[in-house]
């Protein structure tokens, strides 16, 4: 019985696998760089990208683009499908390429949030 327990503990242990996603793109203000944005990408089940099943990885961006005198910053959320997530080695075509996102724009489910500087 001891056995067979260790032996389930060690194939979980051993089927945990590091999963990630990689974004690139740029991000505009109009038609120069957006400066000061904050970028961050989470996984929105557990927060740890050590797991079984696949991770839910979701891309966030912070701005004050055109914005900088309301109070906090603008929030955006993006979903990044699931075919980009990856493993420990990360090949070109495990990237998430966003092109040029114009800032400027309205965005569905746009938000508002207050964030640290730092």
């Amino acid at each position: 019985k001891f056995l067979l327990i260790l032996t389930s503990l060690l194939t979980v242990g051993w089927c945990m696998r590091t999963q990630g996603v990689s974004v690139t793109g740029t991000l505009m203000c109009g038609s120069i760089p957006a400066k000061n944005a904050k970028v961050r990408i989470v996984d929105l089940d557990t927060g740890t990208t050590r797991e079984l099943t696949p991770i839910d990885p979701v891309f966030y961006i912070w701005h004050e683009c055109k914005d900088e005198q309301t109070p906090c910053s603008r929030k955006l959320r993006f979903e990044i499908p699931k075919k980009f997530i990856h493993g420990k080695e990360v090949e070109e075509k495990h990237w998430i390429d966003i092109g040029s996102l114009n800032l400027e724009a309205k965005f569905d489910n746009e938000a508002r949030e207050c964030v640290p500087t730092d």
